[in-house]
């Protein structure tokens, strides 16, 4: 019986201890299935996207906008790795995207996540560099970047952004505003290069004046409309009238005609006030706007522009100015007429004379005079 009892304990606890062995392994496997499926999801975050400017659109690393442009480094680390990047344009300009660096680099601007046709570049920025220029709207763009071909390297991005600012006239002659013959027109110069075109009809043969005022520096070119629309220059000036502005008077027959407005400096902006004015006649026979000796001279200030018509081949026109103090005359005219200007005295002797120093077949001369009264003659050149 003792044996019997003694047999049984021993199963007893042969089976317990296997049943504590079974229940140990089940619990090393369930350790090692909870151990594995944390393993399982590691590997989901180490897959997000490790390149310096995102791999999508809602990583793109965001490019402010500053006044001299913006700069930002940039490296394709693997093969086929695209880099992205996001601009906020604020208002309608023009968008300049480039790279720089000797990685071959393509780039593709977006608006939105839609791309843009004909924003696809390779090396118009030199032989390895993309550069895009596109005029836009306000709006969201982004840039991809990828090597051109499946290469690896650092580059440089850099974006510039240049406001368009709306202009008050057209910049050419298809464009042009039309004027009145006599009139006072304000413009500005808006950005660096504009230039302003203007159109005017004149009726009848006679003289034109054209001259700006304010303190742009400005320059005057008058075209004939011979050409597609614009036919050659026939007068220019730029600072023969006041304070840097130009100033043209010219005999015109009836047509039309274009008026180019600019500023001396290509890179300037700023103001300016257009007067024209138109007096006809100059026809043979028609009204003398001069007198033709010194006793019957048009009065006019030492500093100052005065229109003039040689009506006639034998007519002549005098001025006549006074000096309070010695000073240093300058005299010259503007126009297409071949001119010649004489100086005098007030007793009529001649002082000086010249044809053609100035612009054209313009006259063009300077004298030291004391104070006094003088005359200027102006003729034909053949005079």
């Amino acid at each position: 019986m003792l044996q019997h009892l003694s047999r049984f304990y021993s199963t007893l606890v042969n089976s317990f201890s296997q049943g504590a062995a079974s229940l140990s392994r089940l619990r090393q496997g369930l350790a090692v299935l909870t151990f594995g499926v944390l393993m399982i999801q590691a590997p989901g975050v180490a897959a997000q996207c490790q390149n310096d400017h995102g791999c999508k659109f809602a990583e793109a690393t965001t490019v402010s906008l500053a006044p001299a442009g913006s700069r930002v480094k940039g490296k394709i680390e693997k093969s086929n790795e695209k880099d992205f990047f996001r601009i906020v344009v604020p208002t309608d300009g023009i968008l300049t995207v480039t790279t720089t660096g000797k990685t071959d680099t393509k780039g593709q601007l977006f608006l939105g996540t839609r791309f843009l046709k004909k924003a696809d570049e390779d090396d118009a920025g030199g032989k390895l560099n993309f550069l895009m220029e596109r005029v836009v709207t306000a709006g969201e763009y982004f840039v991809r970047v990828r090597h051109q071909s499946k290469g690896t390297g650092a580059y440089q991005l850099v974006v510039k952004f240049r406001e368009v600012i709306a202009d008050d006239f057209g910049n050419n002659a298809d464009n042009a505003e039309v004027i009145d013959i006599s009139s006072t027109t304000f413009g500005s110069i808006e950005s660096k290069r504009d230039v302003d075109f203007f159109l005017l009809s004149v009726p009848q043969r006679g003289t034109l004046t054209l001259e700006t005022t304010g303190a742009s520096d400005t320059k005057g070119h008058l075209f004939s409309a011979s050409g597609n629309p614009l036919g050659p220059v026939i007068a220019n000036d730029n600072d023969n009238g006041s304070d840097k502005n130009f100033f043209i008077a010219i005999v015109l027959d009836p047509g039309t005609y274009y008026l180019r407005v600019k500023l001396a400096n290509k890179n300037a902006t700023g103001d300016y006030v257009l007067l024209s004015d138109f007096q006809g006649g100059g026809s043979t026979g028609g009204t003398d706007d001069h007198g033709n000796e010194r006793s019957a001279a048009t009065d006019v200030d030492a500093n100052s522009s005065t229109a003039g018509v040689l009506e006639v081949s034998e007519d002549v026109d005098y001025f006549k100015f006074t000096l309070s103090s010695r000073a240093t005359l300058k005299a010259s005219s503007t126009g297409s007429t071949d001119t010649r200007g004489t100086l005098y005295n007030s007793n009529g002797v001649q002082l000086r004379s010249n044809n053609n120093s100035g612009s054209g077949n313009n006259f063009s001369f300077s004298e030291s005079l004391d104070a006094g009264i003088y005359f200027i003659r102006v003729s034909h050149s053949s005079d």
